[in-house]
């Protein structure tokens, strides 16, 4: 699932829809530029709890200025070798695209300032100013010397950089309107520089490529009377000739020498293509402030940042924000993706993060664009309890317990009971004993719902009969003694008595019962669960009341 808003930067008009279109106002120029930023928030299908976000940022419409270009071309020995099954040499190439740059730079339609300079510097194991910076007029004296060039000497980038930084600071013009740019080809890995000569070290840590990079990033920025004033650098790498680290390392430092675009090639022949498209890219559409990152996105504490990938320039993360740093944005269309990762029980809509924008715009005034986001909705499984069972007697398993189905994720669930081992655990559970119950769902892409915990409850303790009492008969062979039933506890349900005598009568149902004679008497206390029973005997005397024979006693006398 995806949320877009797409905005569009241009001069003076204002225009809203369900796609918003912010157009900002570039003054100080004939032509407006246009910055078009494009975010999308998408929901990565089949994957639980990953949102892919992309800033797109497109730049067009450059404006009218003066171009001034040093054009640092590579002689080094192996640009003079051999290419299979090719006439040409890949010098004869880098020539043939350094002239055509030329001639694109210097026509009325590139040029209505008639203000664009080119010069040239060559290098291999040093480099030199072969041309200072050079007007239209001397387009022909500028290609004469390019055609000149020879091929020998390992390569010493830095070297190279440093003599065309050196030519822009001191011949190139330093003010708002005009561009100033780099364009550096190498075909191979840096394998010299100035402080170290030959004895540089090799790999993307050693001196031979550091020394570039530094090179490079003193090359990026102009101070002038206390003002900073930022340069373009393009970077061509033609690779035909190596691989393996080799062209690893070569990428990487052309990539880390680039501010304005990084472009690798295996096939000489497409360095005149490459130039042509550089050419186009000379007036820029935005610039970076010093010290303030081009684009900024805010991300939710609801969410934690993963993979962050610029297309363009670095990124780098802090906290909940990321920061991009692009130094120019060209007639050119740029993206910054990043992959967040919802925190526990984060879903339903959802405003991921923010976007805004703080450059330089085309009358190097310093310009801030805020750029909305639209909720994304964020699926997030969730269980509920249908209905649960507990158990009805104490000591047995009688619980159950029934599940609405999840919802909020995508079908079908499999559930899982901690109780339970193994896979495929049954969405519903019956003859549970008393106890605590714990089940997630997970849905088919992954995403486990929060536990649901259910406890099964069960009578504090099971049936019980304290002992009996009774009432002995008062007299012996009479029917007037009693039995009471003990004391009855954790009953369920209905009680019920009965009462039997030593013949397996029953002499009452009820509690107590009365007008008994002597005997033994047996008691069964029954509820919904179980049943009791004790026994009491009802006393007598030991015998009915008896009378001897009585006896007398004779007068003595008579009368």
């Amino acid at each position: 699932m995806k949320r877009q808003l797409h905005l569009s930067i241009h001069k003076i008009k204002l225009n809203k829809s369900f796609i918003l279109f912010v157009f900002l106002l570039m003054t100080g120029f004939v032509n407006s530029q246009t910055i078009t930023p494009t975010k999308t928030v998408t929901v990565r299908p089949g994957v639980c709890g990953k949102i892919d976000v992309e800033l797109k940022l497109q730049g067009s419409n450059p404006v009218a200025r003066p171009s001034e270009v040093v054009l640092v071309i590579d002689v080094s020995g192996s640009m003079g070798f051999d290419i299979a099954n090719d006439p040409n040499i890949p010098l004869d190439y880098a020539k043939d695209a350094a002239i055509s740059f030329i001639n694109n730079v210097f026509t009325p339609a590139n040029n209505p300032t008639g203000k664009n300079k080119i010069a040239i510097v060559k290098y291999s194991s040093n480099g030199s100013l072969v041309r200072t910076l050079t007007l239209a007029s001397g387009k022909q004296t500028l290609i004469n010397d390019v055609n000149a060039l020879v091929a020998n000497g390992s390569t010493n980038i830095e070297d190279g950089i440093r003599k065309a930084d050196q030519e822009l600071t001191a011949k190139g013009t330093f003010d708002c309107i005009t561009s100033r740019s780099i364009v550096l080809l190498t075909d191979g890995v840096a394998t010299r520089n100035v402080a170290n000569g030959d004895n540089c070290t090799n790999g993307q840590q050693g001196t031979c490529i550091q020394a570039a990079i530094t090179a490079a990033n003193d090359a990026k920025t102009t101070v002038v009377s206390g003002t900073t004033y930022n340069n373009q650098i393009f970077a061509v790498g033609l690779f035909g000739a190596i691989s393996g680290t080799d062209q690893s390392n070569a990428e990487y430092t052309l990539n880390n020498v680039q501010t304005a675009g990084a472009f690798f090639t295996e096939n000489a022949a497409n360095l005149t293509g490459i130039y042509n498209q550089i050419s186009t890219q000379l007036s820029w559409i935005a610039q970076q402030i010093t010290g303030t990152p081009f684009a900024t996105e805010s991300v939710s504490n609801d969410f934690t940042i993963g993979a962050v990938t610029p297309s363009k320039g670095t990124a780098s993360v802090s906290g909940q924000s990321i920061s991009w740093n692009i130094d120019f944005l060209n007639v050119e269309t740029i993206t910054l993706k990043y992959e967040l990762t919802p925190k526990a029980n984060v879903c339903g809509s959802k405003t991921v993060s923010s976007s805004s924008l703080n450059y330089r715009n085309t009358s190097c005034q310093n310009s801030t664009l805020n750029i909305p986001t639209s909720s994304t909705n964020i699926p997030c499984p969730i269980i509920t309890l249908a209905s649960q069972t507990n158990v009805s007697c104490f000591g047995t398993s009688t619980g159950a317990i029934t599940l609405n189905d999840a919802t909020g994720g995508t079908s079908p669930y499999t559930y899982d009971w901690s109780d339970l081992t193994g896979t495929n655990d049954p969405k519903n559970r019956t003859g549970l004993a008393a106890g605590t119950y714990i089940v997630t769902a997970t849905d088919k892409n992954g995403c486990s719902t929060a536990a649901l915990t259910v406890n099964i409850t069960q009578p504090a303790a099971a049936l019980a009969l304290a002992a009996s009492s009774k009432t002995d008969a008062s007299c012996f062979g009479a029917s007037t003694g009693s039995v009471t039933a003990g004391n009855v506890t954790g009953a369920v349900g209905t009680v019920t008595y009965s009462w039997k005598n030593a013949s397996n009568t029953v002499v009452g149902s009820t509690a107590s019962v009365n007008n008994l004679p002597a005997g033994t008497y047996t008691v069964n206390v029954t509820d919904s669960c179980s049943s009791q029973s004790n026994s009491v005997t009802v006393g007598q005397p030991a015998a009915a009341l008896a009378l001897a024979a009585s006896s007398k006693t004779d007068a003595s006398c008579f009368g």
